[in-house]
């Protein structure tokens, strides 16, 4: 266990929100490897292509996360990618959705944008 910003973050290999019709799977790399919906059973994720919840564009390039870590009460992620760069996003789990909000970027200079995605689904 690390602890950032005097919050306790763990490695899990994956994060589940599990909502009242709805789940998504987030693994350690920062990829959601799962967008079900739980009456159906149908997962609407493409599995041939990786979506990450976020991206960031620098330069000319967009860069994917490297590792994500979870806190311990799952409200927090952080985002590690190249170039010394990490992400905060707090996430706000209600019943029936999920919400996701950066609360902070390292080294934001070097950052053009944010961007949520691409979501592959079928």
């Amino acid at each position: 266990m690390m602890k950032l910003f005097g919050m306790a973050l763990s490695v899990k290999a994956l994060l589940i929100y599990d909502l009242d019709s709805f789940q998504l799977a987030i693994d350690s790399q920062g990829k959601i490897t799962a967008l079900q919906d739980k009456n159906s059973t149908a997962d609407y994720l493409l599995p041939d292509k990786n979506s990450y919840l976020l991206s960031l564009k620098s330069d000319s390039s967009i860069l994917t996360p490297i590792k994500a870590t979870f806190s311990d009460n799952n409200h927090t992620i952080l985002f590690d990618f190249n170039q010394d760069l990490h992400v905060t996003v707090a996430a706000i789990v209600k019943k029936k959705h999920i919400s996701f909000e950066v609360v902070s970027i390292s080294n934001d200079n070097q950052v053009d944008a944010v961007i949520w995605g691409p979501y592959f689904t079928t």
